[in-house]
């Protein structure tokens, strides 16, 4: 087990490389105060961000993703600036693993009226926030789903953690709960919502990653969409998955995976895991990799 002194050591680490906190470290770190003070009153909070134009109402947990959005903002993930920046109106976004929503309700009001977001939560608290921050954004072209994606339907057991954002399938010594939640694949997903264009499709599925897009095979092949995923070896193991296999399933359908470094603000292209510097990548394919790689520092930082 890593000591007291290691853990905190990764967590300042962590903090003082992000981009946020390296473009305004006073802000961010009043904020993080700030939070600590709203958990320590177990209370809530509504965030502003206005270069997305969204309102995010947060449950008070000092561990996980809320306390990184109150704390980061438009920053909160590089990936969510990249998102902002591909959509475009009309266009139709498939997020799941939705969580809170910040993610939902960026594209929401990027695709606007015209366009349409599928936003998909298993869990049942983080469902009833997901809920809540549509509706705070006077959100009508969002479809919830309480359900997960996988191989096939059925149910299955989700494991709670401390911080909902790591709730999976795949039970570990860190698990403090369990419920049991729908699945559904994302062809028959698809097929029920008579969708004729997936232009994204965001995963964030905690080790679930593979059976995901196997159940989505026709859907790859039909709409090409761009993905973005969160990859997580040590969790897909649990679930019987080599996390190899994902990557090796994207680039068989013709995909190109890409991982961006605020850092160096470089593209990288990632064929295996040993290559991953962080859980995130982008996968695209046919004419959304020319894109990607002539806008890349646009894309990812205006």
């Amino acid at each position: 087990m890593p000591s007291a002194d290691s853990w905190f050591l990764r967590k300042v680490t962590f903090v003082r490389s992000h981009e946020s906190f390296r473009r305004e470290p006073v802000r961010a770190f009043g904020r993080l105060l700030l939070w600590a003070a709203i958990t320590g009153h177990r209370g809530a909070a509504i965030v502003t961000i206005p270069l997305l134009s969204v309102r995010l109402w947060l449950p008070a947990r000092w561990k996980g993703a809320a306390k990184l959005i109150f704390a980061f903002r438009e920053r909160y993930e590089p990936e969510l600036g990249f998102l902002w920046n591909w959509l475009q109106p009309g266009m139709t976004v498939l997020d799941a693993g939705s969580l809170y929503g910040v993610y939902t309700v960026t594209a929401a009001m990027r695709v606007g009226d015209s366009g349409r977001v599928i936003a998909m939560e298993p869990s049942r608290e983080a469902y009833a926030v997901l809920t809540r921050n549509i509706a705070l954004n006077n959100l009508t072209n969002v479809t919830l789903i309480q359900l997960a994606l996988g191989l096939r339907s059925g149910r299955t057991l989700l494991y709670h953690h401390r911080d909902p954002g790591q709730n999976s399938f795949a039970w570990d010594a860190a698990s403090t709960g369990v419920e049991e939640v729908g699945v559904t694949t994302l062809d028959g997903l698809l097929a029920r919502l008579n969708i004729q264009r997936l232009d994204v499709l965001k995963l964030d599925v905690e080790g679930a990653e593979l059976p995901a897009i196997q159940g989505g095979a026709e859907s790859l092949r039909r709409f090409c969409p761009v993905i973005i995923a969160e990859i997580h070896p040590e969790r897909s193991r649990r679930l019987g998955c080599e996390p190899e296999d994902f990557l090796g399933y994207l680039l068989a359908h013709r995909y190109t995976v890409f991982q961006y470094s605020p850092t160096s603000r470089k593209l990288r292209t990632i064929k295996t895991i040993a290559e991953l510097q962080g859980p995130r990548v982008v996968a695209t394919t046919g004419e959304a990799t020319q894109r990607l790689t002539q806008e890349a520092l646009r894309l990812w930082t205006s």
